[in-house]
């Protein structure tokens, strides 16, 4: 935050935020529809996603159904993809960065889009790798743990705890 208490958008944010900007555009991807530098900061505008993040989503009782769960995360893989073959990686892909869009999902939150080839050591644990190589791989496990999350109703490491242990 800035000394206004305003959110501020570092140069790392905001390098991500043009580079979004140039590359083309994608239905799964969030658009930023403007971004320019205000007094003490950056400001970004993106499109708006009514119905939130696929956190809020979750029913009730913790779980969301299967075909619908794999048409968001096609959703989210398509996005990631396209990201990928521009030689960018997303680098924190989780529940809350995914913003539903009529039936559709729409990746957001680009603070921590990097080279493909790099690693950002950014991201929301425990969407990230314990390995943490950076590029690709970081998005392919955050897509694995955010099925399991929504699936499971919990993440990787939880799931023995949820299932009660695991017998023997």
């Amino acid at each position: 935050f800035d000394k206004h208490g305003n959110l501020y958008m570092g140069d790392m944010e905001k390098n991500a935020i043009i580079r979004v900007q140039q590359i083309p555009g994608h239905e799964n991807l969030l658009r930023v529809l403007d971004s320019f530098d205000a007094e003490d900061c950056c400001v970004a505008v993106f499109e708006f996603a009514a119905a939130g993040d696929l956190r809020s989503a979750i029913p009730a009782d913790g779980f969301l159904p299967r075909d619908e769960l794999v048409s968001y995360l096609r959703d989210a893989a398509f996005a990631l993809d396209h990201l990928h073959s521009r030689e960018l990686y997303h680098g924190d892909l989780n529940p809350s960065n995914l913003l539903l869009s009529g039936s559709r999902i729409k990746l957001a939150d680009y603070g921590t889009l990097s080279d493909l080839h790099s690693r950002s050591g950014f991201g929301t644990p425990p969407y990230l790798p314990a390995d943490d190589r950076g590029g690709w791989r970081v998005d392919l496990y955050s897509l694995a743990v955010t099925y399991t999350e929504l699936r499971l109703g919990c993440v990787p490491n939880d799931v023995p705890k949820r299932l009660g242990g695991l017998s023997r």
